[in-house]
């Protein structure tokens, strides 16, 4: 069964590809970022049920630690050759 979100354009600027993962918390996607020249990200919907100021915080957090992640990984990365 074919995903109904798999298409659409969030924000004007992150096209679902596909459902890469799920979870109590919500559900993952891989998407292209068309302001990056489609750059794969991820992009993550938070279930309806746990859109609260606690979350938002966490959600936020957690966001954040990846950006983080992610920056330092492809520091690393050009400082290897």
């Amino acid at each position: 069964m074919s995903d109904p979100n798999t298409g659409r354009k969030i924000s004007n600027r992150y096209e679902l590809i596909e459902p890469i993962g799920q979870g109590s918390m919500g559900k993952v996607y891989l998407a292209g970022d068309s302001l990056l020249g489609g750059v794969p990200v991820a992009v993550k919907f938070l279930s309806q049920t746990l859109l609260n100021e606690d979350m938002r915080t966490r959600f936020f957090r957690e966001a954040m630690t990846c950006a983080q992640l992610g920056q330092k990984s492809m520091h690393d990365g050009a400082c290897d050759d």
